[in-house]
């Protein structure tokens, strides 16, 4: 029977704070949480998509200096204000003045299935091999 689904686990997706080596918060390689980083300002995308409402929540206390996505890259290779990434986007940038620490707290892990037909699980392979 071709169409039962079958399903595998992503790579959970986890936040990340990016701090200049400099921060009092960049020695803390095994991670921070929304605490200790509430009251600081970020630099952000306009738009966090999903994490949007994770970081008004959590970080009630916080300024944040939303940019578009075009010019905020450039904008945080320039300045010493914490951003965000994730596990997936900090491999693909080439900022060499920050550490990237993990924030601990539950609410910053996205776990994301895939759902296919059974036969089609090569297909799932070769996407996720993609990552």
């Amino acid at each position: 029977m071709d169409f039962v689904p079958d399903g595998r686990e992503f790579e959970p997706l986890r936040l990340y704070v990016s701090l200049p080596k400099t921060h009092f918060l960049a020695r803390k390689t095994d991670g921070v949480t929304f605490q200790e980083l509430d009251g600081q300002s970020f630099l952000i995308a306009r738009e966090l998509g999903l994490w949007d409402d994770v970081i008004e929540k959590r970080l009630a206390r916080s300024k944040f200096f939303r940019q578009d996505t075009d010019s905020l890259a450039e904008i945080v290779n320039a300045s010493v204000i914490p951003c965000f990434a994730t596990n997936v986007t900090f491999r693909y940038r080439g900022e060499t003045t920050r550490v990237f620490i993990p924030i601990l707290d539950e609410d910053a892990k996205k776990t994301f299935y895939a759902l296919y037909k059974t036969k089609k699980r090569d297909v799932f392979q070769r996407i996720k091999d993609i990552g």
